[in-house]
């Protein structure tokens, strides 16, 4: 649905998982914004502030009215 209305949507929340790059680990993060781009060929969100999220870290979608 996102990937075909991306246009269409406003904002997405989404809940992933941030690996931690100095330890063992991460931690669940949830990010709201606005959608660039979605590449199934490398699996990758981009969002428009630059952010980019792994397919495989997504834990949950949202399509948003607006973001808090």
């Amino acid at each position: 649905y996102l990937k075909e209305n991306i246009s269409n949507v406003r904002d997405v929340s989404i809940k992933y998982f941030l690996k931690d790059n100095k330890k063992k680990g991460g931690s669940y993060v949830l990010k709201c914004g606005s959608v660039k781009k979605i590449d199934v060929n490398s699996e990758m969100l981009y969002f428009k502030d630059g952010t980019i999220v792994k397919f495989n870290d997504i834990l949950s979608i949202d399509i948003e009215d607006f973001c808090w």
